[in-house]
């Protein structure tokens, strides 16, 4: 089976020059503290996962991207859990 992106390079290049902005992304340890900080209960995030998992794989195409100097390629490898058509870009720098 050939999978092919739902988006060009071109697209990868506009989605990548606005993620440059200062001031578009947090970096991830504090979006994961802010995530982990909005847990109620012991487990909570675990039994969503269980749930979101037992759903099935997401069919819609997923555009991973990292940060050469942070995530890299991890956060597609992360995607590739949950969905079928993963694209995966680092953005250089």
């Amino acid at each position: 089976m050939t999978v092919t992106s739902a988006c060009s390079p071109a697209d990868h290049d506009v989605y990548a020059h606005y993620l440059k902005e200062p001031g578009r992304t947090k970096p991830g340890w504090t979006s994961g503290a802010n995530c982990a900080r909005t847990s109620r209960e012991p487990g909570a995030d675990v039994a969503w996962n269980e749930r979101f998992a037992a759903r099935g794989e997401l069919r819609m195409p997923i555009l991973a991207i990292g940060g050469q100097e942070s995530s890299g390629g991890s956060i597609a490898d992360q995607w590739r859990q949950y969905a079928v058509t993963v694209d995966s870009r680092v953005i250089e720098g």
